[in-house]
C-alpha cells in the first residue's frame, strides 16, 4: 500500500546542518517500491537548479539499518541513519516518516510530511518532536 510516487513536502529536524540550510532547501520526490524480500526501495529526486537534480537509492529494512546506494549526482549524503519508520499514514494522501540521524557522532531527530499531492499542509508536522517546529522546517511550495 505504501508502494508509488510520494512527495516530501516539509521536514523538520533538529540536526546543525539542517538547520544551517534549510531556508536554501528543496523539497524531494520519493518512489517506493517493495523489494521481493518485504524491504521498501526508495529512490529520491532531490531539484538542485532548474535543469539539474540528484537522485539517490535507499532500502529500508525493518530490522537492519537502511542500506545506500548511490546511482547519479552530486551532493552524498553525509549522515548515517540509526532508525526510520512511518510514524502515520492513510496510505493514500499522507505518511509522516520518523528518522534518527548520526553526524560526526550527534544524534538527532527529522520528520518529513510525505504527500500524493502537493497540497497537504505542512504546520501538521509542529509539535510532533523535541524541539520541532516552524523555526527549525523546511516546506511549503519550495518543490522546484
Amino acid at each position: 500500500q505504501f508502494a508509488g510516487a510520494w512527495n516530501i513536502i516539509a521536514a523538520a529536524s533538529n540536526d546543525k546542518v539542517f538547520l544551517s540550510k534549510k531556508d536554501s532547501m528543496k523539497m524531494a520526490t520519493a518512489i517506493v517500491t517493495p523489494a521481493a524480500n518485504g524491504d521498501l526501495n526508495v529512490k529520491f529526486g532531490f531539484p538542485k537548479r532548474k535543469i539539474e537534480s540528484v537522485e539517490r537509492k535507499q532500502t529500508l529494512t525493518p530490522s537492519k539499518k537502511p542500506q545506500w546506494g548511490r546511482t547519479s549526482g552530486r551532493g552524498w549524503v553525509d549522515f548515517n541513519q540509526k532508525k526510520i519508520h512511518v510514524v502515520k499514514t492513510d496510505y493514500k494522501r499522507y505518511a509522516i516518516m520518523y528518522m534518527q540521524v548520526e553526524r560526526d557522532g550527534v544524534t538527532s531527530n527529522m520528520l518529513q510530511l510525505y504527500s500524493r499531492c502537493w497540497g497537504i499542509a505542512p504546520g501538521s508536522l509542529w509539535g510532533r518532536g523535541p524541539r520541532l517546529g516552524p523555526g527549525n522546517m523546511v516546506g511549503g511550495n519550495q518543490h522546484g
